[in-house]
């Protein structure tokens, strides 16, 4: 009993872990505070362009590996038509960025690598579940992105946020039918 609090501390500690941004992640977030210290672009609009950007490295990664490895055939298929999106949707990202002079990360962050390997180790449905479960979750998170990047003021964003949502309320539901 007297061991309790201790044990109780330690499964605390681990069950907080922490992913440690990586190098790419610290030279992005460096080169794009710097610009914003001398008024050279917005932080906010930055700010969701890199996790937009992250999120379509990452999308592009997972389907790729869904169109190798997913067992259920409409999960290929989604991993296909996603992959492709994404790419096209990276393109439209790098060229905001550049006209806004705001650097983007050219690899997933350490979070993303860290879902990724436990992606990459799991084969059958055991890769379906884990994929839709990853895909979901990113789908929900880019779509409140989207709505910040709709509402930011900046009217390149906007026009992303327009044009890419509906992408995202049909991968939703694709994705979900697909279960």
């Amino acid at each position: 009993m007297k061991y309790l609090p201790s044990l109780f501390l330690f499964l605390l500690l681990v069950s907080c872990k922490s992913v440690e941004p990586n190098r790419t992640e610290r030279k992005v977030e460096r080169r794009n505070e710097k610009k914003a210290n001398k008024g050279i672009l917005d932080k906010d609009v930055a700010d969701i362009l890199v996790a937009l950007a992250d999120s379509r490295i990452t999308g592009i990664k997972r389907s790729k590996l869904a169109v190798k490895k997913a067992a259920n055939p409409a999960f290929r298929e989604i991993g296909k038509n996603t992959a492709d999106g994404d790419e096209q949707m990276l393109k439209s990202l790098k060229k905001i960025a550049k006209e806004r002079k705001i650097t983007l990360p050219n690899r997933m962050g350490s979070e993303n690598e860290e879902s990724y390997e436990t992606l990459e180790s799991a084969f059958g449905k055991d890769f379906d579940k884990k994929y839709f479960r990853t895909e979901k979750k990113r789908i929900k998170a880019d779509r409140k992105l989207l709505k910040k990047a709709a509402s930011s003021g900046d009217p390149l964003l906007a026009q992303l946020a327009d044009t890419w949502r509906p992408v995202f309320d049909t991968r939703l539901k694709t994705l979900k039918d697909a279960k």
